[in-house]
Parts: structure tokens; sequence; C-alpha cells
């Protein structure tokens, strides 16, 4: 249908009628579809997933003194009390303590997600990345974040990376740089292709065949038309590790309006770049607001929307 009338009780729509006007657009979609949420274990977490321990500090951390009041000599009877001393400047933040990736540590990851333990007083830091350990084959220059986690934009080519960090004070003081970890990236072990025209179970069998340290390459600037369950995912990953997945810039059409594009659980260090997602129909429609009646207290309000060409039916199945 390419009009359809919403109906609701006086209040909520009244208040929608405010921000509604005949001519303006309105995006219509069911409940829990479309592209489901990506679940919490797909982020990129702020700590080593490898080693969730906390790591010890570096040394060099400044710390305020205890509280002494009651040994000072001021608390000793027969002493004199020693003059009041001038408060000091506030000193820069300490040292920053790296979490990911662990000093020595290798992998394929060349988007690493660099992390550090946030320190107290920083209002910011800088991370600096080189070819060599004394910083003169500068990789990406001295760089400032406001959190104590940076990801390079562009790939890191294979090679041993060395990187330090330091905490800027809010006055824009730096402290001093922390002792330099070495990243050692090194390109996979394995390439495997998966050709233009597999299956959505061809594609799943060879992303589930593929050892650690591998990269899955899917043809280049192709269309891959796959139609997954209802409520399933496109591509899902459990509990796997060092892998690189390069879609080559094809699309990928899902063509169940319900389901979803990743899904990965439990995984660590596994990266997906350059792939272009749609759905055919689309799990969602556009309709301009063709009229809007509120109604009194506790009667029935509506609103008429006109559909959109190339947006499904309102009353479509996957949006009902």
């Amino acid at each position: 249908m390419t009009s359809r009338t919403l109906t609701s009780t006086a209040p909520l729509l009244a208040a929608l009628a405010l921000a509604l006007l005949p001519g303006s657009a309105c995006v219509v979609s069911r409940a829990g579809t479309g592209v489901p949420p990506m679940p919490k274990s797909a982020g990129f977490p702020a700590r080593d997933l490898a080693n969730n321990s906390q790591t010890k500090r570096d040394p060099g951390h400044i710390r305020a003194p205890e509280n002494t009041a009651n040994n000072s000599p001021a608390s000793i009877p027969g002493r004199a009390r020693p003059p009041r001393a001038l408060p000091s400047p506030a000193l820069p933040p300490a040292l920053p303590s790296a979490l990911h990736p662990a000093h020595n540590s290798s992998g394929i990851v060349q988007h690493p997600s660099f992390t550090w333990e946030p320190e107290p007083g920083a209002a910011a830091y800088e991370i600096e990345i080189a070819a060599d350990y004394d910083y003169k084959k500068v990789v990406v220059p001295v760089t400032r974040v406001e959190t104590p986690r940076f990801v390079p934009l562009k790939p890191l080519y294979p090679a041993t990376r060395f990187w330090r960090t330091r905490a800027l004070a809010a006055d824009g003081r730096a402290g001093p740089w922390s002792a330099t970890r070495v990243y050692k990236l090194h390109a996979p072990a394995h390439t495997i292709a998966i050709p233009a025209g597999a299956t959505l179970e061809q594609i799943r069998a060879t992303i589930d065949a593929a050892p650690a340290s591998s990269l899955i390459t899917f043809a280049p600037n192709t269309t891959y038309r796959l139609k997954p369950a209802e409520g399933d995912y496109l591509i899902m990953l459990e509990k796997r590790d060092d892998l690189i997945l390069d879609g080559n810039d094809s699309l990928f059409i899902i063509q169940t309006p319900t389901a979803g594009a990743i899904r990965m659980n439990e995984c660590r260090r596994v990266t997906f770049r350059r792939f272009r997602f749609d759905y055919d129909p689309l799990p969602h429609s556009i309709g301009a607001v063709e009229s809007v009646n509120p109604a009194p207290a506790n009667e029935v309000s509506t609103v008429t929307l006109r559909r959109l060409p190339g947006y499904p039916d309102f009353d479509a199945p996957h949006m009902l």
C-alpha cells in the first residue's frame, strides 16, 4: 500500500503532531528488524583480550606522598613548627602503562588498537610510532588523542614497530615518554580466496576452515547476493583469533530483511575491511506525511503517510 494511517491515543500522537508537518519525511521500520545490533563482543576492547589481567605500571610514576602529619616535627612535643611551605605547581601526569599490544608481542593486525591505562590528572595523551628504536624513522608522528587508545587509520606495513605514549596535563604540559614497546607485525601465514559467485554455504565453510593467521579475500568489485535465514547473520565468527577478512570493495546484498551482516563472539584480533552491505528488500520504509489529525484527550489521533517510491509497502510481511 502507498499510504497508511497510524492511530494512537491523543497524548502520544499530539506530541508527534508537533514534530510532523504535512510534506515531511518519516522512517517506518518494524521494531527488531533491519540490521540487528552488533553484540558487545564485536566491539573493540579497551584491554588486551589475550591477557585480561592488569599489567604492572612502568617505573617512574609520580605518586603523592602519604599523609605523615602525625609524624611531622610539629607534632612532636618540644619541637618548633617548621615554616609553612609554599604550594608547589601541579606536576605533569605520570607515565602511561601499556595494555595492548603487549611488549614484544607479534600479530597480523595492521590496524592494531594501541591501548594503555588512563592516568589520574591526564587531560589527553600523545602517541608516536616508528620503524626504529630511536624514532628517527617515524611511521605515525606524534598524535594527540583524548582517550588512552589509538587505532591508525592507515594500515601499518608488516615490520617491527616501536611505540611510546605520554600524558598531557590540562595546561598542555607533557609528561615523560613511556618506555618503548615493540610490536612485531608480520604478514598472514595463509592467504585464502573466495571466488565470485560463491554461495553463502561455501563462504561460511571457507571461513570456518581457515586456520589462525589467515587472510581471506573476496573477489574484487563484484556483487554477492546472499540469503541467510531470518534472524541470522551473513558471517558469524565464534572464538576465532588472528584473521583478516578483506571484502575487496565488493557489494554484499542481503536478501533477508530481518538478517544481519556480521556477528562475532569471543574473537580476538579479527579485522574486517573493504566490505559494502545493502539489503533487497530494504528492512525499512520511508513515507511522506500527508496529514496529522490530533484528537482530544482519550480519543484516537491519526497520521497519514504516503510511501515514497522504491521502498517496501508499509504492510509488507517483514514490516508488520
